[in-house]
Order: structure tokens, then sequence, then C-alpha cells
């Protein structure tokens, strides 16, 4: 599930932390909850929080919302700027992603310049 940030989440402690918007997976409450929708819908989701058991987080809730809604994935805000990547070293295929969450296969290929 790709969402948008989470500003009111809390930590174990209950202190108010938020969450930046991110992937991750979702537990559900039960299967028929995603009943009809495909990869790609957008909803709205309600979910649990349980810091004591297996699965801290748990969608309770999911709604469609229209085609086209738009949603905002800003990036998190560093809190230190984050050190540069060797040329050399590209980030290998675990760290990179699709629009969707889904994992590539390889690394993107940068564009042939010659003319």
């Amino acid at each position: 599930m790709r969402h948008e940030a989470i500003s009111e989440f809390k930590d174990a402690d209950g202190k108010v932390v938020g969450m930046d918007s991110m992937t991750m997976p979702f537990p559900l409450a039960s299967p028929e909850l995603i009943s009809g929708l495909e990869v790609g819908d957008r909803i709205e989701m309600q979910f649990d929080v349980r810091w004591d058991g297996d699965h801290p987080l748990e969608i309770t809730v999911i709604e469609a919302l229209p085609p086209g809604t738009r949603l905002a994935f800003e990036p998190p805000a560093p809190e230190e700027p984050a050190p540069a990547l060797p040329s050399a070293d590209p980030p290998s295929p675990s760290e990179l992603t699709n629009d969707d969450g889904s994992a590539e296969s390889e690394p993107p290929i940068a564009p042939d310049s010659s003319p």
C-alpha cells in the first residue's frame, strides 16, 4: 500500500510522531475488504494499531475513492543531508521500486546521449 503522510500517527507511548508517505504492507482484518479493488485504485483506509501483537497495523475499513482523486505523496523531509552514492555503485535492485511499489528487476538504464 502506498499511502500519504499520516500527521496524527502516534507511537507506542502515545506520542504524536507522524508517519511519512511511503509504500508498506498492511495486513487486512478481512480479505473481503479488497473485494472489487484492483492494483492502482485510490482508496481511503482506516486501520487499528496494536503495539503488542504480531501485526501492529491492521486495515479495518477500505472505501474506494473516485477515479482521478489526487493524493499527496510528498517525500519525507531529510533531517540531515543524505550522503551521496558513489557514482560507480548504483543502488541495488532491492532499493528500486515502481510508482506502484513493485520492485524493479534491474537498475534503470541511462538514455543514450550519442547523436
